[in-house]
């Protein structure tokens, strides 16, 4: 998967990626969780309120990563496992899309 362009992030890097109804932000910066191994972070935020939030139930295998604690913080991240959590939540988000575009009159509903 092609990442985004890094942005500098204190001492290190960051990556944002947008979606309908969260944000999704990978940093790797001293101090967060994982950068002594050389490991992402990986948080959840609500696109209205850009608060941290968990992550949607739909990526039920979010528990196989390292929580930190802190709520829909996860880190210890390596690179594949970034692409997994960007790919689902982009199939999400799509399917969102499809589920909520109008139906033209004469075709069926759901």
């Amino acid at each position: 998967m092609q990442w985004l362009n890094r942005e500098p992030h204190y001492d290190g890097t960051r990556m944002q990626f947008d979606f309908d109804d969260y944000i999704l932000s990978v940093v790797k910066f001293t101090g967060s969780y994982g950068w002594k191994k050389g490991l992402w972070e990986v948080a959840f935020m609500d696109r209205d309120t850009q608060e941290f939030c968990e992550p949607p139930v739909e990526l039920d295998f979010m528990n196989e990563y390292s929580f930190s604690g802190d709520v829909g913080i996860y880190g210890h991240a390596n690179d594949p496992q970034v692409d997994r959590i960007v790919q689902a939540m982009e199939k999400l988000d799509n399917a969102n899309k499809i589920r909520t575009k109008p139906v033209s009159e004469g075709q069926d509903d759901w």
